[in-house]
C-alpha cells in the first residue's frame, strides 16, 4: 500500500543472488568473479552505474569501487559480473546504483575463501545437463571473458561446444 500511495520509495533495482567465484567459495589471494542478478522492477528500463566496494563494519571505503553501466529493460533480470581481489578473510561489501538522484545500496558479507583451486562443468543455462558427481557445475554463459580471473580454476569439464564470443573463447584457451 505505501509503494502505490509513495512509489518513490520503491527500489528502481533488485539483487537476487550473489555467486562468488566458481562454486559459490572464493580462492583466497586471487582475482574471483563476482556474479550478481539484478532485476529491474519498474516500467521503465534502468541504466546507471552499479558499484560493488568493500567496506569496513563502519561503513568505510577500502579499496577501490569496481563499477559497471549496466543497462536493464522494464521489468528485465541481468546478470553482472566485478573482478575484486579477495583476500582470507570474510568481508563487508556494498551494491550501491542511483535511482533517480537518491543514492541506493545494499550491503552484505562475503563466503569464507577456500585455499585450494577447483574444477568445474560448465552448463548451458536452462538445460538438463547430466552432472558429474564431485564436480560443481558453472553456468557457460557466466564464465569470465578475463584470464586473470581463471586463477581459481584447476579444470574445466565440457559436453558441449559453448557458443561464447571471441573474449571469452581467448579467456578459456
Amino acid at each position: 500500500m505505501v509503494l502505490l500511495l509513495y512509489p518513490q520509495f520503491g527500489e528502481a533495482i533488485e539483487i537476487h543472488e550473489i555467486r562468488w567465484g566458481f562454486g559459490d567459495r572464493p580462492m583466497a589471494n586471487k582475482i574471483n568473479p563476482v556474479t550478481i542478478l539484478v532485476e529491474n522492477t519498474e516500467p521503465q528500463a534502468f541504466e546507471s552505474e552499479i558499484r560493488l566496494q568493500r567496506e569496513t563494519l563502519r561503513g568505510q571505503q577500502i579499496d577501490i569501487a569496481l563499477s559497471t553501466t549496466t543497462y536493464i529493460a522494464p521489468f528485465e533480470k541481468k546478470w553482472v559480473q566485478f573482478y575484486p581481489y579477495l583476500t582470507e578473510s570474510a568481508d563487508n561489501w556494498t551494491i550501491s546504483w542511483k535511482h533517480g538522484t537518491e543514492q541506493r545500496e545494499q550491503s552484505f558479507f562475503s563466503p569464507r575463501t577456500r585455499s585450494s583451486t577447483v574444477t568445474v562443468q560448465l552448463i548451458q543455462p536452462d538445460s538438463l545437463s547430466k552432472v558429474i558427481p564431485g564436480i560443481k557445475q558453472y553456468p557457460e554463459d557466466l564464465f569470465p571473458p578475463l584470464s586473470g580471473a581463471l586463477d581459481p580454476l584447476s579444470g574445466v569439464f565440457l559436453d558441449h561446444l559453448p557458443k561464447w564470443e571471441k573474449s571469452r573463447r581467448i579467456s578459456f584457451l
